[in-house]
């Protein structure tokens, strides 16, 4: 873990940081940058599983916010709690 200063820079190596686009005081989502691709599909994995596990943490985040955001960016949030969580 080095060879990253911080959690951030890491979720933003691998792919799964969010995208930043401002305008004035207005933020506007934007995608995911690409990143080391083998990282993200292990991890959209391990997101998907923890999308299943029951009374967990990961369960119930992906639950909140699956209700206004939609699976997929929901799995893609989990995937940036996993990564920052090391």
């Amino acid at each position: 873990m080095t060879r990253f200063a911080s959690a951030a820079m890491l979720a933003s190596w691998t792919g799964v940081a969010p995208g930043n686009n401002q305008s004035g005081l207005a933020t506007h989502p934007a995608p995911t940058t690409h990143g080391n691709r083998w990282l993200q599909g292990a991890l959209g994995d391990a997101a998907a599983a923890a999308a299943r596990t029951r009374n967990t943490y990961l369960n119930a985040y992906y639950q909140r916010l699956v209700r206004r955001r939609g699976k997929k960016r929901s799995l893609v949030a989990v995937m940036h709690k996993i990564i920052i969580s090391t």
